[in-house]
């Protein structure tokens, strides 16, 4: 995981925007909602799997992943 990649899906979980996030960093909304799932799955394979049990389109929606940040951001990002 690279270092823009955990800034963005950090940020995104910490309730920024994703349209800021974009554009901030200079890329599509698209690719951030990308890295924010690869990151939360990489962080916590077992939490992410749980989450996209319950949803219809077999990932996670951007809210449950938002709502249970706790699960994914390590924890000196918790609480910022």
């Amino acid at each position: 995981m690279h270092a823009i990649e955990v800034k963005i899906a950090t940020a995104i979980l910490k309730g920024a925007k994703v349209t800021d996030v974009s554009e901030i960093n200079g890329f599509n909304e698209p690719f951030c909602h990308e890295v924010l799932h690869e990151y939360c799955h990489w962080a916590n394979r077992k939490a992410y799997k749980e989450l996209s049990a319950l949803s219809d389109q077999h990932l996670p929606l951007l809210e449950q992943l938002i709502r249970c940040r706790d699960d994914f951001l390590p924890e000196s990002n918790k609480g910022r």
